[in-house]
């Protein structure tokens, strides 16, 4: 059963943290706006698999999603997120990033959907992974089922592994391997910002 949570009109933000579990479908209202933060960090053994779904009941209303999901050993760790454009005149901005590490296996589903009738969307679906190890496995598939034509939406992902010139490099100017790896890290999964409250 999915957690059901209405937005009110308003700025309004929304923290889900490693140990939340539970599947949520968040109506946003006409003339709310919605900053969303999703956030894995893999210090204990991590199974986070859940089911986002959003919907848009009103113009003038925007999403903003960012997650910073982090896996190792044999975590797993899975988003499905849909976001139905129910109204016209909405926005919604969505990027997450991966890092896996070990055994660890990670999946990004993400669906926008916008009517025919819901003219004037904007909406940009984004998802970015970095593979640290050969036995790491990802799967991403960001999908746009557009039926109206005046709108503007992109959707990407990409799949990679550390850059080994950029850490022969580093270690050329004294950088140990470790720390050049953990530098390139940080350098990748900081571009998306949390909340002070959520980075611990």
């Amino acid at each position: 059963m999915a957690e059901i949570i209405t937005i009110n009109p308003g700025e309004h933000k929304l923290m889900l943290l490693r140990n939340h579990d539970a599947d949520m479908e968040i109506n946003i209202s006409e003339g709310a706006s919605l900053k969303f933060f999703d956030l894995v960090n893999s210090v204990n053994p991590v199974v986070s698999e859940i089911n986002l779904t959003f919907n848009f009941l009103g113009e003038g209303s925007v999403l903003t999603m960012r997650g910073r999901m982090m896996g190792k050993d044999s975590d797993s760790v899975r988003r499905n997120i849909v976001i139905r454009h129910s109204a016209p005149q909405c926005e919604s901005d969505v990027y997450y990033k991966y890092v896996l590490d070990g055994e660890a296996q990670g999946r990004f589903d993400g669906r926008v959907i916008v009517p025919q009738d819901c003219q004037k969307t904007t909406s940009r679906l984004l998802n970015k992974n970095l593979c640290l190890s050969h036995d790491a496995r990802m799967q991403t598939r960001p999908e746009l089922e557009i039926y109206a034509d005046d709108v503007q939406c992109s959707h990407g992902s990409s799949i990679g592994m550390l850059d080994q010139d950029a850490i022969f490099y580093m270690q050329q100017r004294g950088i140990s391997f470790s720390e050049a790896k953990r530098l390139l890290v940080d350098a990748f999964i900081n571009e998306i910002q949390m909340p002070r409250l959520c980075v611990k």
